[in-house]
Order: C-alpha cells, then sequence, then structure tokens
C-alpha cells in the first residue's frame, strides 16, 4: 500500500508533468495544446479524463490532449501498489 504522503502528492505530480515541458507532443507542449483549444473553442473550463481517455466539453477533444494518458495511468498504478 502506497504511503498517504505519495497518494496526496499524486495530482499535483500529475498536473505538474502534464504541463512540464518533458510532455511535448507533435509540435507543442500539452500547456500550448490546452491554450490553443481553449482559445479555438472559446471554452476555457476544460476536464481531462486521464482514466478513461476524454475530455470535457466534447468539442474540445484532440489527440494531444490525451496523448500521455497512458503513462499517467501508470504513474498512478505504481504509487497505489
Amino acid at each position: 500500500m502506497a504511503s498517504t504522503k505519495r497518494l496526496n502528492g499524486l495530482p499535483n505530480n500529475i498536473g505538474d508533468s502534464y504541463l512540464s515541458t518533458l510532455k511535448y507532443y507533435y509540435k507543442a507542449y500539452m500547456a500550448d495544446w490546452l491554450n490553443s483549444v481553449a482559445l479555438k473553442t472559446k471554452e476555457y473550463d476544460i476536464s481531462i479524463d486521464i482514466l478513461n481517455d476524454t475530455v470535457t466539453p466534447e468539442k474540445c477533444q484532440i489527440k494531444a490532449l490525451i496523448a500521455w494518458d497512458s503513462e499517467f495511468r501508470t504513474m498512478i498504478k505504481r504509487v497505489v501498489e
């Protein structure tokens, strides 16, 4: 079982990793893709479900935003175990 400290830090670790310069997809970083989608769709409240590979609202769903989800699922599994 994972320690409480590691479990509590997991959401922050995922958020930091998602927006870091290590997560690059095709021609931009994840933060750039997120900003681009928000500006194009005029939707500024975007949720990304990394467990189910979905983005809400649906019109914001692009491949770039869910490209790293499998890596995050692996990270979650490692911490929980």
